[in-house]
C-alpha cells in the first residue's frame, strides 16, 4: 500500500507500507538478493596526486626527501609546499608559480653559496658559485623584478624568503642592488690561535673550543707544563 504526506501536506515523500500478515522480511531479502545480476570488480588505487593529467606519487617523494619545513619545493616543473610531513600543490595564478620556481632556484644556488663558504672552498670555487647565483638573480629581476617588490611576495610563506630578500640592498632612489655575497666572500674560517701568552688565554680557548678545561690542550697553546697552568690558574 502506498501512502503519501506522511510528513504533513503537500509532502513528496511516498512511503510504502506492507499490509500482508504472513509477510517475512527475511525471506524476502533473500529472494530478491538472487534476482540482482551484477558484477564486482576492484579498482586499484594509489597514493598519487593526479591533477592535470600529471601523475605524481607524493608518498614516494617525501619517503626519498629530506625537506625542510615550510618551504616550496619544485617536482616536476610544479610547484608543491612541504609543510608538518606533506605537500600541497601551489594552486594560484600561473605567473605566480612560475615567480615560485625561479625562486626556489634562486634559493638552492644561494644555499650551496653559503654551505660552501662555511665548508671553507676555495676562492675558485667561491667564483663559481658566485656566478652561478648571479645567472639565476639576473634571470629571475629581468622577468618578474626585484625580490623585495611586493609583486613577488608569493614566496614569503617559505621560510627561506628573508633570507632571500637580503641578497638586495636598497638604494637611495628606491631601487635595489646585489648585496656583497655575489661578489665577495661574506663567511670567514674561524681562526683558532695556535699559540697563546699566558695561561689564562690558553684556559679561555679550551672553553670556548671544548667546553671544559683540557690542561694537554691548554699545555700545547702556551707552552707551560700542566703543574705550572694549575698553579697561574690557582684561585680564578
Amino acid at each position: 500500500e502506498r501512502r503519501k504526506g506522511m510528513y504533513g501536506e503537500g509532502s513528496k515523500v511516498t512511503t510504502c507500507i506492507n499490509t500482508d500478515p504472513d509477510f517475512n522480511l527475511k525471506d524476502s531479502l533473500k529472494t530478491a538478493l538472487k534476482n540482482i545480476k551484477a558484477e564486482i570488480k576492484t579498482i586499484d588505487i594509489d597514493n598519487s596526486e593526479i591533477t592535470d593529467g600529471l601523475n605524481i606519487d607524493l608518498e614516494d617523494i617525501l619517503l626519498n626527501n629530506d625537506f625542510d619545513n615550510y618551504s616550496y619545493q619544485n617536482i616536476h616543473n610544479e610547484a608543491f609546499f612541504y609543510s608538518n610531513g606533506s605537500l600541497e600543490r601551489f594552486k594560484g595564478s600561473e605567473d605566480k608559480k612560475k615567480r615560485i620556481l625561479s625562486m626556489i632556484e634562486i634559493k638552492e644556488a644561494l644555499r650551496n653559496l653559503i654551505t660552501a663558504q662555511v665548508e671553507h672552498c676555495s676562492d675558485e670555487e667561491l667564483r663559481e658559485l658566485q656566478t652561478a647565483l648571479t645567472e639565476k638573480y639576473d634571470t629571475f629581476t629581468k622577468k618578474y623584478g626585484y625580490i623585495n617588490e611586493k609583486k613577488n611576495s608569493a614566496f614569503k610563506e617559505d621560510d627561506s624568503y628573508n633570507l632571500l630578500c637580503t641578497l638586495e640592498k636598497s638604494t637611495d632612489d628606491g631601487k635595489y642592488e646585489k648585496a656583497q655575497i655575489f661578489s665577495e666572500r661574506t663567511i670567514f674560517a674561524k681562526e683558532i690561535p695556535e699559540r697563546v701568552d699566558t695561561a689564562q688565554e690558553a684556559l679561555i680557548i679550551s672553553m670556548n673550543e671544548k667546553g671544559y678545561v683540557d690542561l694537554r690542550y691548554m699545555s700545547t697553546l702556551c707552552h707551560q707544563k700542566i703543574n705550572d697552568i694549575v698553579e697561574d690558574l690557582n684561585g680564578l
